[in-house]
C-alpha cells in the first residue's frame, strides 16, 4: 500500500446499533442500515470500531436474539478483533 493510498482512505466508526441493525432483520433500521453499507462499500470507505463495540453487540444479541450460534460467532469476531492490526 503506497503512503498516498494509505491517507486517502476514507474511514467510518462503527457503534453498536448500526451492527445490530444490518444484521438482524426485523430491526426498524434494518433496511436503511443495508442502504448505508451498501453505499458506504461503493465509495470504498474502510470501517473501524472497538473491542467494547464488539463486547457491546455481543451482550445485545444474548440478551435480545437468544441466538447462540450469533453469540458464538460475535465471540469468534472479537477474539480476531483483539489480534494487533498494522496499517
Amino acid at each position: 500500500m503506497s503512503t498516498s493510498t494509505r491517507y486517502n482512505s476514507r474511514w467510518v466508526f462503527s457503534d453498536t446499533s448500526g451492527y445490530y441493525a444490518a444484521m438482524i432483520e426485523n430491526d426498524e433500521n434494518h433496511d436503511a442500515a443495508l442502504v448505508i453499507l451498501s453505499r458506504l462499500e461503493r465509495e470504498r470507505v474502510r470501517f473501524f470500531t472497538t473491542l467494547y463495540v464488539l463486547a457491546e453487540l455481543h451482550a445485545l444479541v444474548i440478551n435480545r436474539r437468544r441466538n447462540p450460534q450469533l453469540a458464538l460467532a460475535l465471540s469468534e469476531i472479537s477474539k480476531l478483533a483483539a489480534q494487533p492490526l498494522f496499517l
